[in-house]
C-alpha cells in the first residue's frame, strides 16, 4: 500500500517480531505512528522505542508474548490520540523497562495501557508513567502482576488503574502515585488475589467525594499486605478505603486521608506499632473504620522498645472498631479531638483487652477523646495499667458493656476519666488508679 510519512508499521501476520536492541523512532506528524503488530511473540529487549507522532505507540501481538526488558518505550506527543499501548493475551515481560506516555487520550481509552488479557505481567524495577493530565494510566493483567521495586506514576485527570481479574498483585517496595487533584482522579488497585504492598508508597490526590473512594485498594477474593507502606489520600473529603475478603496486614504502616478513612475485611485485620490518621485536609466528621465482620483485630504496639505505639487519630470524627472476636489494643494510643465524635469499640463475640503491656520501656494504653468512649464486648475487658479519659463535660461518658454473662472489667491501676464512668453487665476486678465506676 501506499506508504505515509513518519509511520513506522510493522505486521508479522504469521510470526513474531525480533527487535531485540533495535531504535526505532517516529516522527512528530499529524498521522505518525510506531505500530508493531505479531501473530505470536513480539521481542523488543533493550530496544529504544520512541514516537514524537499525533497517534503514539501500539504494541500488541495476537496470540504471544511481549518481552520489553530493559526497553525504552516513549511516546511524546500530547495528542489524544498519542496514547502508549501494549496488549496481548500472552505474557508481557517490562522488567527494567521505561514506559512513558504524554498522550492525553479521552476516556474511555486509556493513555498508557498495559494489559495481558490471557496471562501475566511483570514490570519489576521498571519506570512507567503518564505525564500528561489527559485520561488515566491502566495496568491490567487476567493471571498476575508483578511490580516489585517500580515506579508508576499518572497526572492524568482519570488517575491510575492497577486490575489483576483472577490472580494476585506483587507491588513490595513500590512507588504507585496519582497527582492529579481532579474530581475524577481516581487511584484503583484492585485484584482477585492476594495483594501485596509492603513497603510501598501509594498516594492519591484525587478530589472525588464519597461515596467514590478516592483511593481504593481492594482484594476481592484474598488477602492485602501492606506492612511498613505509607498510603495516602491527601484532598479535603478524600476516601481512602481498604477492601479484603482475606487477612488484611498494616503492620508499622502510615496511612493518612482528607475525608474517611475505611479499613473492612471479612478475616481478620492487624496494624500494630501503625500510624492511622486523618489528616490536615480532613474536617466535618472525617473519621477512621476499622471493621473485621468474621475475624479479630489486633492494633497493639509490637513489643520491643524502641518500635513506635499504634497512634489512631481523628482530629475531627469518630473512631469506630468493630469486630466479631477480640480486639487487642495493648499499649495503643486512640484519640479523638472534637467533643461532638467519640472512640468506639465493639467486639460482638470475643473479648477486649486494652491493658498495656507489661514490657518495661514500652507506652501505656492511651485512649482519649473529647466526646464518649464506649466499649462494649460479647466477653471480658481488660484495661489494666491503662489511661482511658473520655470528656469530663456534662453529659458524656466513658461507658463499658459487655454482653456475655458473668463477664469482668480488669481494672487495676487503671486511670479513668469522664463525666460518668459506666460498667454495664460486668463485675468490676482490681483497684483503678483513678475514676469511679458506678
Amino acid at each position: 500500500g501506499n506508504t505515509q510519512p513518519y509511520q513506522v508499521n510493522i505486521t508479522a501476520e504469521t510470526g513474531n517480531i525480533e527487535a531485540n536492541g533495535t531504535t526505532i523512532n517516529s516522527r512528530s506528524a499529524e498521522s505518525g505512528i510506531i505500530k508493531l503488530a505479531a501473530q505470536n511473540d513480539i521481542n523488543l529487549t533493550s530496544a529504544d522505542i520512541s514516537s514524537a507522532g499525533d497517534d503514539g505507540v501500539n504494541i500488541q501481538s495476537a496470540a504471544g508474548d511481549i518481552d520489553a526488558s530493559n526497553a525504552s518505550i516513549v511516546s511524546t506527543n500530547g495528542a489524544r490520540t498519542a496514547a502508549v499501548v501494549l496488549k496481548t493475551p500472552g505474557f508481557i515481560n517490562l522488567n527494567g523497562a521505561r514506559v512513558e506516555s504524554k498522550g492525553s487520550a479521552q476516556p474511555p481509552e486509556s493513555a498508557l495501557l498495559i494489559e495481558s488479557t490471557a496471562n501475566g505481567i511483570s514490570a519489576k524495577n521498571a519506570q512507567v508513567t503518564c505525564t500528561n493530565g489527559g485520561t488515566y494510566l491502566e495496568i491490567r493483567a487476567r493471571d498476575f502482576i508483578d511490580l516489585e521495586q517500580s515506579s508508576i506514576i499518572s497526572h492524568g485527570t482519570h488517575g491510575l488503574k492497577l486490575i489483576c481479574i483472577e490472580g494476585g498483585i506483587n507491588a513490595g517496595n513500590t512507588i504507585i502515585k496519582s497527582y492529579n487533584q481532579g474530581p475524577n482522579a481516581k487511584m484503583l488497585i484492585q485484584a482477585a488475589g492476594s495483594i501485596d504492598l509492603d513497603g510501598s508508597i501509594v498516594e492519591s490526590n484525587s478530589s472525588i467525594q464519597p461515596p467514590n473512594p478516592a483511593l481504593l485498594i481492594e482484594s476481592t477474593e484474598q488477602g492485602i499486605k501492606a506492612k511498613y507502606a505509607s498510603i495516602t489520600s491527601t484532598a479535603y473529603g478524600g476516601l481512602l478505603q481498604i477492601l479484603a475478603q482475606g487477612f488484611i496486614e498494616l503492620d508499622q504502616a502510615t496511612l493518612s486521608s482528607g475525608g474517611n478513612m475505611n479499613i473492612q475485611s471479612q478475616a481478620d485485620i492487624s496494624a500494630k506499632s501503625a500510624n492511622l490518621f486523618n489528616n490536615d485536609a480532613s474536617k466535618n466528621g472525617h473519621g477512621i473504620l476499622l471493621k473485621s465482620i468474621n475475624g479479630a483485630i489486633d492494633l497493639s504496639a509490637f513489643e520491643v522498645v524502641g518500635i513506635p505505639q499504634t497512634i489512631i487519630k481523628s482530629p475531627d470524627g469518630n473512631v469506630e472498631i468493630l469486630a466479631k472476636k477480640n480486639i487487642y489494643a495493648l499499649s495503643a494510643k486512640i484519640t479523638t479531638e472534637n467533643s461532638n465524635y467519640n472512640i468506639e469499640l465493639n467486639s460482638s463475640n470475643g473479648e477486649i483487652n486494652l491493658s498495656s503491656s507489661s514490657v518495661a520501656g514500652l507506652a501505656i494504653t492511651d485512649l482519649r477523646s473529647e466526646g464518649n468512649i464506649l466499649i462494649e464486648a460479647g466477653q471480658d475487658i481488660h484495661c489494666i495499667s491503662s489511661r482511658l479519659t473520655a470528656s469530663n463535660k456534662s453529659g458524656k461518658e466513658l461507658r463499658f458493656e459487655s454482653t456475655g454473662v458473668g463477664r469482668k472489667l480488669y481494672v487495676n491501676n487503671a486511670y479513668l476519666g469522664g463525666a460518668s464512668i459506666l460498667a454495664v453487665g460486668l463485675q468490676i476486678e482490681g483497684v483503678p488508679a483513678n475514676g469511679n465506676i458506678q
